[in-house]
Protein backbone atom coordinates (compact mmCIF):
# COMPACT_ATOMS: atom_id res chain seq x y z
CA UNK A 1 0.00 0.00 0.00
CA UNK A 2 1.33 3.42 -0.98
CA UNK A 3 1.14 6.16 1.63
CA UNK A 4 -0.17 9.50 0.40
CA UNK A 5 2.49 12.20 0.74
CA UNK A 6 0.53 15.32 -0.20
CA UNK A 7 -3.01 16.40 0.64
CA UNK A 8 -5.34 18.93 -0.94
CA UNK A 9 -7.26 21.38 1.24
CA UNK A 10 -10.27 19.03 1.24
CA UNK A 11 -8.12 16.03 2.19
CA UNK A 12 -6.23 18.09 4.77
CA UNK A 13 -9.48 19.21 6.37
CA UNK A 14 -10.63 15.58 6.55
CA UNK A 15 -7.32 14.56 8.06
CA UNK A 16 -7.63 17.25 10.74
CA UNK A 17 -11.32 16.56 11.31
CA UNK A 18 -12.38 20.13 10.52
CA UNK A 19 -14.34 21.85 7.77
CA UNK A 20 -12.63 23.03 4.62
CA UNK A 21 -13.48 26.61 5.57
CA UNK A 22 -11.78 26.24 8.95
CA UNK A 23 -8.79 24.61 7.22
CA UNK A 24 -8.38 27.71 5.03
CA UNK A 25 -8.69 29.95 8.09
CA UNK A 26 -6.11 27.94 10.03
CA UNK A 27 -3.55 28.01 7.23
CA UNK A 28 -2.95 31.66 8.09
CA UNK A 29 -1.90 30.71 11.64
CA UNK A 30 1.87 30.99 12.16
CA UNK A 31 2.10 27.40 13.46
CA UNK A 32 0.22 25.88 10.51
CA UNK A 33 2.39 23.93 8.06
CA UNK A 34 3.24 25.77 4.85
CA UNK A 35 1.74 24.66 1.56
CA UNK A 36 3.78 23.23 -1.29
CA UNK A 37 3.12 25.24 -4.45
CA UNK A 38 2.76 22.78 -7.35
CA UNK A 39 1.48 25.28 -9.87
CA UNK A 40 -0.02 28.75 -10.12
CA UNK A 41 -3.30 27.58 -8.58
CA UNK A 42 -2.34 24.25 -7.03
CA UNK A 43 -1.31 24.02 -3.38
CA UNK A 44 -0.84 20.85 -1.38
CA UNK A 45 0.21 20.15 2.19
CA UNK A 46 2.60 17.42 3.33
CA UNK A 47 0.60 14.78 5.21
CA UNK A 48 3.45 14.31 7.69
CA UNK A 49 3.47 18.06 8.42
CA UNK A 50 -0.29 18.04 9.04
CA UNK A 51 -0.01 15.00 11.32
CA UNK A 52 2.79 16.67 13.27
CA UNK A 53 0.71 19.87 13.53
CA UNK A 54 -2.13 17.87 15.10
CA UNK A 55 0.25 16.10 17.47
CA UNK A 56 1.60 19.45 18.69
CA UNK A 57 -1.79 21.04 19.34
CA UNK A 58 -2.54 21.69 23.01
CA UNK A 59 -4.96 19.33 24.71
CA UNK A 60 -8.59 20.40 24.57
CA UNK A 61 -9.93 22.23 27.60
CA UNK A 62 -12.54 20.44 29.68
CA UNK A 63 -16.05 20.84 28.36
CA UNK A 64 -18.08 23.70 29.78
CA UNK A 65 -21.29 21.77 29.17
CA UNK A 66 -23.23 20.49 32.16
CA UNK A 67 -22.38 16.91 33.04
CA UNK A 68 -26.00 15.87 32.43
CA UNK A 69 -25.76 16.90 28.74
CA UNK A 70 -22.39 15.24 28.28
CA UNK A 71 -23.66 11.97 29.75
CA UNK A 72 -26.86 12.10 27.70
CA UNK A 73 -24.77 12.08 24.51
CA UNK A 74 -22.85 8.95 25.48
CA UNK A 75 -23.70 6.08 23.12
CA UNK A 76 -24.14 3.62 26.00
CA UNK A 77 -26.59 5.95 27.74
CA UNK A 78 -29.90 4.12 28.00
CA UNK A 79 -32.85 4.90 30.19
CA UNK A 80 -35.45 2.14 29.93
CA UNK A 81 -38.23 4.48 31.04
CA UNK A 82 -37.54 6.81 28.09
CA UNK A 83 -37.62 3.97 25.57
CA UNK A 84 -41.22 3.17 26.54
CA UNK A 85 -43.81 5.21 24.62
CA UNK A 86 -45.61 7.83 26.72
CA UNK A 87 -49.00 6.13 26.33
CA UNK A 88 -47.67 2.90 27.84
CA UNK A 89 -46.22 4.71 30.88
CA UNK A 90 -49.64 5.86 31.95
CA UNK A 91 -49.17 9.56 31.29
Amino acid sequence: MVRQLLASAVEGAQLLGISERLFHQRRHDPDFPPAVQLGPRCKRWRVLDLEQYVANLPAAAPSSEPLQLVEARRPDHCDDDRSTPTAQRGR
